[in-house]
């Protein structure tokens, strides 16, 4: 998949308001269907959601909704809590 197609598949899970989380130890981003995506491909996609320029806010603070955490073990033994 070509960057830009991946990108703004991400801004349409962002703008739908679909969680997402780091898994293993933060290495992993997975959305709640299950997508993994590129940590820099969501921060791309971030920036574009948002208008980020130059900022110094983290994951909870721009995605307070939808960001559900960083966890030490993998994405499948995550229970997802209803919004």
């Amino acid at each position: 998949m070509e960057d830009s197609t991946k990108i703004e598949a991400i801004i349409e899970k962002l703008n739908k308001g679909m969680q997402f989380g780091l898994f293993d130890d933060g290495n992993k981003c997975y959305f709640k269907d299950g997508e993994h995506v590129s940590y820099s491909d969501l921060w791309k996609a971030l920036h574009m959601v948002h208008k980020l320029e130059h900022h110094h806010k983290t994951l909870p603070e721009i995605c307070p909704d939808t960001f559900v955490g960083t966890f030490k073990y993998k994405f499948s033994r995550h229970k997802w809590k209803k919004k």
